[in-house]
């Protein structure tokens, strides 16, 4: 269900993704590529708050992910929380210290910061 979700979402289709997502944390809500498969899609229409609280549900379920993780800190940038947006990175990179977007992502934080 998630795969036919983010197909559906990749051909605009995002009505009909949500739905797969959901179904899919139906069948099984420790589904956690189904519940940052959501966040992705709220996150690309600008529902920043709703994909924050996607991606806190997916990593409940997985919280070792860097890269739930990193989308939710971009998600703490769009609504301006840089103090957790900056967590969210640097715990991304705890897990895995080349995870290239949380770095450039907490580089561009300390660059905004210096300015």
């Amino acid at each position: 269900m998630v795969e036919l979700g983010r197909l559906l979402a990749a051909k605009g289709r995002t009505s009909e993704a949500m739905k797969c997502f959901s179904r899919a944390i139906r069948i099984d809500p420790e589904c956690a590529s189904a519940y940052q498969a959501m966040g992705d899609v709220l996150y690309d229409s600008g529902s920043y708050w709703e994909a924050a609280s996607e991606y806190r549900d997916s990593l409940i379920v997985d919280p070792a992910n860097p890269d739930a993780l990193t989308a939710l800190g971009r998600c703490y940038l769009k609504i301006d929380e840089l103090a957790d947006a900056r967590a969210s990175f640097q715990r991304a990179l705890e897990l895995e210290p080349r995870h290239t977007e949380a770095q450039r992502e907490l580089a561009s934080i300390d660059r905004a910061k210096a300015a």
